[in-house]
């Protein structure tokens, strides 16, 4: 494994050393809130990744409209 956004609060099983960021990504649209998890050998990139992870949790929710449309 190298680098992953997981649900804060998932339980997951890794066998190898895991490092994980002290920020919390959350989406702007819904409640959800995530926490990257990388591998020491990743650690020189975090930078990069954490502008990814941004952008990641917020472009793949859909919006949540307030109001539904009637056709």
């Amino acid at each position: 494994m190298a680098v992953q956004l997981i649900r804060e609060g998932a339980r997951i099983s890794i066998g190898s050393p895991i490092l994980v960021h002290d920020e919390v990504f959350s989406c702007a649209r819904c409640d959800q809130a995530y926490k990257l998890h990388y591998s020491p050998g990743e650690e020189h990139r975090l930078k990069g990744w954490i502008v990814k992870a941004r952008s990641a949790v917020n472009e793949s929710h859909p919006v949540h409209p307030d109001t539904v449309a009637l056709l």
